[in-house]
């Protein structure tokens, strides 16, 4: 049996609102976790997680309070005067790098963090942004182009069940129909935990149901 190992980072950030340039993440979740794709002989594979995880929450200070949205704040449950009290984002932006460096080497190409989540470009994004906020130019070396979006695999079964999701694959709406706990609705951690489980009970699973000779088909997963 041929095994891989994939370093998932699980990411979610609540921010000041949509727009990556204008707004920035006041909360970020980043879950790292281990993940093994076996290649059997019997032309099947499989998944399985090392033991090996560990997470960070970091709370940060937003670079531009005039851009600041209203709408989001009322999301996210966040006040003005909550996110002054939160430490400079260039001293939790440090924090972060380096917990990313405590997980790959950022010069070994082959060494890489598959960003994971439930929409995940957009955290990505709002990620990059703030480094190039930051002037730090070199965030593109701890991970891969390669995405695991847990919200386009339910974005893809919502087409073939469109009764079961009316329309709305929200993350809180797919938790309620896949029975997934979903403890606090827009807290990164919370949210970043739900769409584990959502990846390990549902999304794997099904994964590991095709066969070899499906490679075309697996093909579409950009992880593999």
């Amino acid at each position: 049996m041929k095994s891989k190992i994939i370093k998932l980072a699980f990411i979610d950030t609540e921010t000041t609102g949509l727009d990556p340039i204008l707004n920035d993440p006041v909360q970020i979740a980043i879950v790292y976790k281990e993940l093994i794709l076996h290649h059997s002989t019997l032309n099947r594979f499989s998944f399985s997680f090392t033991p090996t995880t560990d997470h960070k929450v970091f709370y940060l200070k937003p670079i531009n309070f005039d851009s600041v949205s209203q709408k989001a704040l009322d999301i996210n449950g966040f006040s003005i005067e909550k996110l002054n009290t939160f430490p400079d984002a260039k001293i939790v932006f440090t924090e972060l790098i380096a917990f990313l460096d405590s997980k790959v080497k950022k010069y070994d190409k082959t060494d890489k963090l598959f960003p994971a989540g439930y929409s995940v470009k957009f955290d990505m994004d709002m990620l990059f942004s703030l480094a190039n906020k930051l002037h730090f130019n070199y965030l593109g070396s701890y991970f891969s182009r390669k995405t695991i979006d847990v919200y386009d695999h339910f974005r893809h079964l919502s087409l073939l069940f469109p009764s079961a999701f009316n329309d709305d694959i929200k993350l809180k709406t797919v938790c309620e129909i896949c029975s997934v706990p979903l403890v606090s609705a827009h807290d990164a951690l919370s949210d970043i935990t739900a769409s584990i489980s959502l990846f390990t009970e549902i999304m794997l699973p099904q994964l590991s149901l095709i066969q070899n000779s499906d490679l075309k088909i697996m093909g579409k997963f950009k992880f593999l």
